[in-house]
């Protein structure tokens, strides 16, 4: 296992540990700290991100562990990072995207103790609607807004 403790300055760029990605978290001089990820053996575990603020942000809670950079050209992975014990807690704010919500977990390994609290979200843009989408997460919701989308366990 490799502890980290990463403090994130915002800026467009992505925040990468080895090679996992946590972030691309915005620009405006604000300060985020990330503590306690272990990643090594193929998991990230208790991480909380809380109290945060969004401001017109593409995708602002997202879990991808399918990404593709070319759309359609990759095939999805039988082996990956596991993914558990991932909270949200306190958010509000507005999305650029129509999907506010988006954890995207492996079929293989599936992420699960996710937990969302207290979190608010809408759409940037009048009049649309923003949607929470789920695959493969389980975990717990409590006053999710746009939710739900976790599997309970």
């Amino acid at each position: 296992m490799y502890p980290y403790r990463v403090c994130v300055f915002y800026t467009n760029d992505t925040i990468t540990a080895r090679t996992y990605s946590i972030g691309s978290l915005g620009q405006g001089g604000n300060v985020v700290q990330v503590e306690n990820i272990n990643v090594g053996r193929g998991n990230v575990n208790g991480v909380t991100f809380e109290r945060l603020t969004f401001n017109d942000v593409e995708n602002p809670i997202i879990i991808n562990q399918n990404y593709c950079d070319v759309k359609g050209k990759c095939p999805e992975l039988k082996t990956g990072v596991q993914i558990s014990n991932v909270t949200y807690r306190n958010a509000v704010g507005t999305s650029a995207s129509k999907i506010a919500i988006n954890l995207s977990c492996s079929k293989s390994v599936p992420c699960y103790g996710i937990s969302m609290e207290s979190i608010h979200l809408t759409s940037a843009v009048a009049r649309r609607q923003v949607t929470a989408q789920c695959s493969n997460a389980r975990g717990r919701e409590d006053d999710v807004v746009p939710g739900p989308c976790l599997l309970h366990v």
